[in-house]
């Protein structure tokens, strides 16, 4: 009896937390009574007969004859300022621990005041300064509007006039404005380039070769082939969000990404080193990042400001436009914030890719991981060989254990690794379709192994179970 009581009142606070979405603050008392499930909130008033517990439905009384027992407890933000308060002022590190923490609980204003706060004591904290939304150039960090304004001083560009003010319109609670990304940055508008200056102009001028430009309600590709050619991907990629839109079951209308994601595409290597060196170095600048694009063939920024690039000759355009639309849409739909493990987010990826083309053929590694043994790596980087990989894998005990396989960093991603987190992904999508959505809702909230969990209820052991007992029966 105790542990259904228990049980209840776990999923009743789900339920509520669910129905307040991100802003809850957990409450924290448990009222468990003698008849009837637990209930969770917050006891505002309490006298001799009875108690009255606000709860996220409103206030309820309940008679103490009725009442088993009480647990108290603390919302979250009454442990945030607890926590808070304990930390020395000039404790950077305490600082930032309790900013996620405030992040995974739902209280976005309390991270900011941590990341603030962390920004008085060191100007120059790149943690806190990328999670406040600043971007570095040249060794400062500014505001995405200041960025803009001194790219056009230093390229001599004159302000754009102000546009004519449109009516206002009431905010959508549930989502973010138009022209905002989910944490309140402001978007590129329609033609220009992350830093304001014309998209178009500015490959011209940096390849000497006027590009076709494209635009959509998410997507905008930036190409030097036929317009007819753009459209179409165009067109495929919105097709991308469409799905996952109704993967969620998203109200019509509501737009939990209302991003541009550049898409470039450039027909040698020669032109895409020109390109991250004259027009993705306005994207993001940062040296290590841009290295990391010139060794491969292609490469993806995300989420401030969303940008892809790839090569004609080296890629299927469609396979990269898929692959580049699952990273973009698992990542903005989850948080820009929020990190993704390797394993899921490449497979999400390639399992976008296999949806629509039933196959994968890009891949965010290279086969340098096989020591120059080109016949491995290009049977391994086959993906009509991956079920037979996936399931020698399973019967003979060698696949990475899952345990392993959620701490491989994307840098050290294999085809075996690739493999099973592209089954993962079919395993978990398409199996049990309701818990992923509800895994990933949950994603926006709290840490992934945790939202996992929540969703699916296995161990690593129990998920490696269940998708080798699939395995052997699909494959």
């Amino acid at each position: 009896m105790a542990i259904w009581k228990r049980r209840g009142a776990l999923l009743l606070a789900a339920l509520m937390i669910l129905c307040l979405g991100p802003q809850s603050t957990a409450l924290g008392d448990v009222i468990y009574r003698k008849n009837g499930p637990p209930l969770e909130g917050k006891i505002v008033s309490e006298t001799a007969t009875k108690v009255v517990l606000q709860t996220a439905f409103g206030k309820t009384e309940i008679l103490k004859s009725d009442i088993e027992r009480i647990e108290r407890g603390k919302t979250k933000r009454e442990q945030f300022e607890e926590q808070l308060a304990a930390l020395k002022f000039d404790d950077t590190s305490g600082l930032k621990k309790l900013a996620l923490w405030a992040e995974d609980a739902g209280l976005k204003k309390e991270a900011e005041q941590c990341f603030e706060r962390i920004l008085r004591i060191d100007p120059n904290d790149a943690f806190a300064n990328r999670a406040l939304g600043r971007v570095e150039y040249k060794g400062k960090w500014y505001t995405p509007d200041e960025l803009k304004k001194l790219l056009r001083e230093e390229a001599g560009e004159s302000e754009p006039s102000a546009p004519s003010p449109e009516p206002t319109r009431p905010r959508d609670r549930s989502g973010p404005r138009e022209g905002e990304e989910p944490d309140g940055r402001p978007t590129a508008p329609p033609g220009e380039a992350a830093d304001g200056g014309d998209i178009g102009a500015i490959f011209h001028r940096a390849l000497g070769e006027k590009p076709v430009v494209v635009q959509s309600d998410h997507f905008r590709i930036i190409t030097l082939f036929e317009e007819e050619e753009a459209k179409a991907l165009l067109e495929l990629a919105e097709t991308v969000h469409a799905d996952f839109v109704e993967l969620l079951g998203e109200p019509d209308g509501k737009r939990f990404w209302p991003l541009t994601a550049d898409e470039f595409i450039v027909s040698s290597k020669g032109q895409y080193l020109e390109l991250i060196d004259k027009v993705i170095v306005r994207y993001n600048n940062n040296k290590g990042t841009l290295d990391f694009w010139k060794e491969g063939g292609g490469g993806l920024i995300n989420p401030f400001p969303p940008a892809a690039a790839g090569i004609r000759e080296n890629r299927p355009l469609r396979n990269s436009i898929l692959h580049h639309c699952g990273h973009f849409l698992l990542s903005n739909y989850v948080g820009p914030r929020k990190p993704i493990p390797a394993w899921l987010s490449e497979g999400y990826a390639m399992y976008t890719e296999h949806k629509y083309e039933k196959a994968c053929r890009v891949h965010c590694v290279t086969p340098k991981q096989y020591g120059g043994d080109t016949k491995l790596a290009q049977k391994a980087s086959d993906s009509s060989t991956w079920p037979e990989l996936v399931k020698t894998s399973v019967i003979d005990g060698t696949h990475t254990p899952f345990e392993r396989l959620k701490h491989v960093m994307m840098n050290e991603l294999d085809f075996e690794h690739l493999s099973k987190s592209w089954s993962l992904v079919c395993f978990l999508v398409d199996e049990h379709e309701a818990k992923f959505v509800e895994w990933l809702k949950n994603m926006r909230r709290m840490q992934w192994e945790e939202a996992m969990f929540k969703a699916y209820h296995w161990t690593n052991a129990e998920l490696d179970k269940e998708w080798g007992l699939w395995v052997k029966a699909i494959y």
